[in-house]
């Protein structure tokens, strides 16, 4: 590892993914929960998500050992997101969700986010919000969330629909937002 944050925290990084798996396959297997340490986990999924901030800042197209890393943080840090609690803002769970999606397309586990989409979908998130920047917000969190899970046509359709339901609505709230 040529990283140094990542050094660091090799050893938290270990106990976090250990009981993160531990949880996972817990759920997988039963409805009951592992008695985990949140914060362990919260902590180690933030600093691996500034370990992956710091890759994408640097130029990596020439060097595979920094690409293979930024895959491997980035894995990592989704597998301890997803164990993590959302939060209870529909709106922040909708940003918390693609976030930790987004963490596992760069880790090459695109079909993970896919699966973990399909089995516990994402909370109604506020498209029809008279507030244009929630709106906004939503709508894009929702768009990318659905082109993350892949759901057949429907998804297709429905991004198709909710782009075109911004681009109508852009006219009415986005003048009276920025006034």
């Amino acid at each position: 590892m040529n990283n140094l944050l990542l050094d660091k925290i090799n050893d938290t990084r270990r106990q976090a993914i250990k009981q993160a798996e531990h949880a996972h396959v817990l759920n997988e297997l039963s409805d009951v929960h592992a008695d985990v340490d949140i914060d362990l986990i919260q902590r180690a999924a933030d600093l691996l998500q500034l370990a992956v901030v710091d890759f994408l800042l640097q130029s990596l197209e020439d060097d595979n050992e920094k690409l293979q890393e930024l895959k491997l943080t980035s894995a990592d840090a989704f597998r301890l997101l997803r164990t993590l609690p959302t939060p209870t803002d529909n709106l922040e769970a909708g940003m918390f969700i693609l976030r930790a999606c987004t963490l596992a397309v760069l880790g090459d586990k695109g079909g993970d986010a896919a699966r973990w989409l399909r089995e516990f979908g994402w909370p109604t998130l506020p498209v029809s919000d008279a507030n244009w920047h929630r709106r906004t917000w939503a709508t894009v969190i929702e768009i990318w969330l659905r082109l993350i899970r892949k759901d057949g046509w429907s998804d297709r359709d429905a991004v198709l629909d909710q782009v075109a339901s911004l681009r109508a609505s852009q006219a009415r709230f986005e003048k009276e937002y920025l006034e």
